[in-house]
């Protein structure tokens, strides 16, 4: 009796340990990569710094107003912000390395481009960050130091030069690219550009011999061959939508955006003054104004965003105020999400002439500028010639 009930333990013990094993087995798929690839960790990089759609920002640059409630972006109601980018710095970081690991030097010049994006955006927002001794958890640096906002500085406009430098007429094309299917000289019109942005933003310190402000501007601009920079629409750093899962117009079907949110009075009013025809594709006519053309300019209105919630929700309910353009929520592709684009470029390098950095016509930059807008929002030749 004893031997019998050894035995059996003794199966059961042999059969608990084959299941298991077996059953581990099937928990690997031998399928799915365990590595990280660096065309896999741009896709994201790219979705999450090109991502620009944001009904918040019109909020608070007086383009939009909300009815329903207070929010907080309208009424300058901001008490902290979010040291989110520095995750988004980690995958960067990830990327770097995982193309290091694998030797695929062309992601190593978008590695820089990105790290100056987000870099950029939280120095902007905090000032002084942690910025050379930051992503060193690995490293044990759990406190890191705070670096003065101007070595920031000059430190975002040398890697964006690199990275520039990186990219040559041979560097291969990239995987995983939803921006420029992988162009690389597109690319180093983009980091050229956001070069010129930050030389822009800048200007307060343009006498100041550290950052050479005056000197890079110009070397940027009259050297197209070493530093080309966005020409056309077409050269647009921005993402596109697509009538698919996961890939639509971030309101694309919001019901927010079809019954709450209106036009700002300071944007419709100032677009009317200049007879600005983009108003028509921003806005829709107030419900006071169904008898009126959509091509009227008397036939929008808006809100004032720092009006109390109830007198602007009264005026909505009046039918005086114009909504968005129903395009924005019944269209799942919409517009694409500019992150840098060709007519800021324009209105930068008219900045620079006017303040003796380069030469040319300030006229000539500021027109091309807006005629790109407009193209871009799909206005005809005829009302962009005849604004």
């Amino acid at each position: 009796m004893y031997m019998k009930k050894t035995l059996y333990i003794l199966l059961l013990a042999a059969l608990t340990q084959t299941g298991c094993k077996k059953f581990s087995e099937f928990q690997t798929d031998p399928n799915k990569s365990t590595v990280a690839t660096p065309d896999l960790l741009l896709n994201s990089i790219e979705q999450s710094a090109f991502q620009s759609t944001d009904i918040t920002v019109a909020f608070a640059s007086r383009q939009m107003v909300f009815t329903d409630a207070v929010n907080l972006n309208q009424y300058y109601g901001w008490t902290r912000g979010s040291y989110n980018d520095y995750n988004n710095l980690r995958q960067v970081l990830k990327m770097e390395q995982a193309a290091a690991n694998l030797s695929k030097p062309e992601y190593l010049p978008l590695a820089k481009f990105f790290r100056a994006w987000y870099f950029l955006q939280l120095t902007q927002m905090f000032g002084d960050i942690p910025y050379s001794q930051a992503l060193k958890g690995d490293e044990n640096v759990s406190s890191p130091a705070y670096d003065k906002q101007e070595d920031i500085y000059l430190n975002i406009l040398n890697d964006l030069k690199t990275a520039n430098g990186m990219i040559t007429a041979t560097t291969p094309s990239l995987q995983g690219d939803i921006v420029f299917n992988g162009n690389m000289q597109q690319w180093k019109r983009t980091i050229n550009s956001l070069s010129l942005r930050v030389l822009m933003s800048l200007s307060i310190k343009e006498n100041d011999t550290r950052f050479e402000i005056k000197k890079r501007f110009a070397e940027i601009v009259n050297n197209p061959t070493e530093y080309p920079i966005l020409t056309a629409n077409t050269d647009n750093a921005q993402l596109k939508f697509y009538d698919l899962q996961g890939n639509r117009y971030p309101y694309f079907n919001s019901n927010d955006m079809q019954t709450t949110n209106y036009m700002e009075e300071t944007f419709v009013n100032l677009l009317k003054s200049l007879n600005d025809t983009r108003l028509f594709s921003f806005a829709d006519k107030t419900p006071k104004s169904t008898a009126l053309s959509a091509t009227d300019f008397n036939a929008y209105g808006g809100a004032k965003g720092s009006a109390p919630v109830n007198e602007n929700n009264a005026r909505a309910v009046a039918g005086e105020i114009s909504k968005i353009n129903p395009r924005f929520y019944n269209n799942p592709t919409n517009e694409a999400s500019i992150a840098l684009g060709y007519a800021e470029v324009q209105f930068i390098l008219a900045e620079g002439v006017q303040r003796g950095w380069i030469a040319g016509s300030a006229s000539d930059y500021y027109q091309k500028g807006v005629k790109a807008s407009m193209q871009f929002y799909n206005l005809t030749d005829n009302a962009i010639n005849t604004y």
